[in-house]
């Protein structure tokens, strides 16, 4: 062998040298292949628990990271256009909000108000109507069906209570038929079966549902959660230079200085 093949031989490593990378490339894709494997079956499992769980609720059961004692006491109804309302509907301050299941910041928000019931819903000062956003196919369309069907046996609030909490630990799994369900099993005093029926096919749910998508448009909501008090914007002070329509989850105590200032106007 010449000087100049030895040197061809020994800078490409050889066909020996050549496999052998190839089969450590193809040993490392396999790896990668199995660690995205593991976890999308993990992601998978976690789901079908929470299905499980979910669709074996006992009667009257809530799950553990649910806790609706807080709604115990309050008066529940709905609104002429058929929005869910918490409180006294001739409460001095009347807090909108426009929402959608899937919005993590209405999720959030919803710590807000229940911060808000002791102090202001129980005595009376405040009412808050949820209005619904969603559309048929959402990820939100069947959750928000749900919690209008539990609504019509004034469960409205405690299966609002199961979605946002069902949504933080199992994410988009909890808006499945089959959570639904368990979920509304889980609410005690709710007949399953009128439960079962309105899911199947309500008018009034549906139109329900059309009114606050049309609602929204009319008042311009661009955003969720979007809150009105007595019909007007929240007035988030400087906030409102980069957020205009002050809309999104606003601090709770931006929230209580809005109703203060309402109150105060009585």
């Amino acid at each position: 062998m010449s000087d100049k093949d030895k040197k061809t031989t020994t800078s490409s490593g050889g066909p020996s040298r050549r496999r052998a990378l190839a089969r450590e490339q193809r040993e490392k894709a396999r790896r990668r292949q199995r660690i995205i494997t593991i976890a999308v079956v993990a992601v998978a499992a976690i789901g079908v628990v929470g299905l499980a769980i979910a669709a074996n609720l006992p009667s009257g059961s809530e799950p553990s990271f649910v806790d609706t004692s807080h709604y115990d006491g309050i008066q529940q109804g709905f609104t002429d256009d058929g929005f869910p309302i918490l409180g006294d509907p001739d409460a001095p301050v009347i807090m909108e909000e426009f929402s959608n299941f899937s919005c993590p910041h209405c999720n959030r928000f919803h710590d807000t108000v229940i911060g808000l019931i002791d102090p202001y819903i129980r005595p009376g000062a405040l009412a808050v109507v949820f209005i619904p956003l969603t559309a048929p196919g959402a990820v939100a369309y069947d959750a928000t069906r749900a919690a209008l069907c539990a609504g019509q046996q004034g469960k409205f609030w405690q299966m609002h209570d199961m979605i946002f909490g069902g949504a933080t630990v199992y994410g988009r799994n909890a808006f499945v038929p089959d959570m639904l369900y368990g979920w509304a099993r889980s609410i005690s005093g709710l007949d399953y079966n009128e439960f079962s029926s309105c899911m199947s096919g309500s008018a009034e749910v549906e139109a329900t549902i059309q009114r606050a998508s049309e609602e929204a448009i009319a008042r311009g909501v661009g955003g969720t959660p979007a809150i009105f008090f007595n019909g007007a914007r929240p007035d988030c002070g400087q906030m409102s230079a980069q957020n205009p329509n002050c809309e999104g989850n606003l601090p709770y105590d931006m929230i209580v200085d809005n109703i203060e200032a309402h109150l105060s106007d009585e």
